[in-house]
């Protein structure tokens, strides 16, 4: 491999602030430090997603959530409705698989009782939570066996009018966790 015909300028953060100006030796370095970049990795280099090396062998590596505390997705606005059968009233699309801590919170406008349930897919994976409280109940659950594409939904029900209320469906996880493949050769 030859070496890069650009040198690799490291740009001081004073140089990109808001009150610097944008001017050609900015520019230039920029420009030079693609350059460098791309003529380093060379000219058949396509960035593969879920790809890493070890100097020697290339191999996939797979991302996947751990349940845990940092917020990763939500759906927070409040709805209310009447329906003496589960029905889907939020859902997310996963980018990872594993698992998460998922919350949401529930409360019955009147007296009798609503129900909340995860569903994974349009089946129903958590446990049935209830409450007869005319305050909002965040409950929490941490459920495992998610793949990238699935549809992680809310479904809500009430025992009895007038209306069953939710909000904050909401997505928590650690650290991803990397799962490695077997080395390709």
């Amino acid at each position: 491999m030859a070496a890069p015909s650009k040198n690799y300028t490291l740009i001081p953060d004073g140089s990109v602030d808001a009150d610097s100006p944008l001017d050609t030796t900015l520019i230039t370095q920029l420009r030079d430090n693609t350059i460098h970049i791309e003529e380093w990795l060379g000219d058949s280099y396509v960035a593969a997603k879920n790809h890493d090396h070890d100097n020697v062998n290339s191999k996939a590596v797979t991302l996947a959530y751990l349940a845990g505390d940092l917020l990763r997705a939500y759906a927070d606005t409040e709805g209310t409705g009447a329906t003496t059968v589960y029905v889907k009233k939020k859902e997310i699309v996963l980018d990872f698989g594993g698992a998460l801590r998922i919350k949401f919170d529930l409360k019955h406008s009147g007296s009798g009782t609503t129900y909340g349930r995860i569903y994974r897919n349009g089946v129903a994976v958590g446990t049935e939570r209830s409450t007869t409280s005319d305050t909002y109940v965040t409950f929490s659950e941490d459920i495992s066996g998610w793949s990238p594409g699935d549809l992680c939904q809310l479904y809500i029900k009430q025992a009895s009018n007038p209306n069953a209320d939710w909000r904050n469906f909401r997505l928590y996880s650690s650290a991803f966790s990397r799962l490695e493949a077997t080395l390709d050769t």
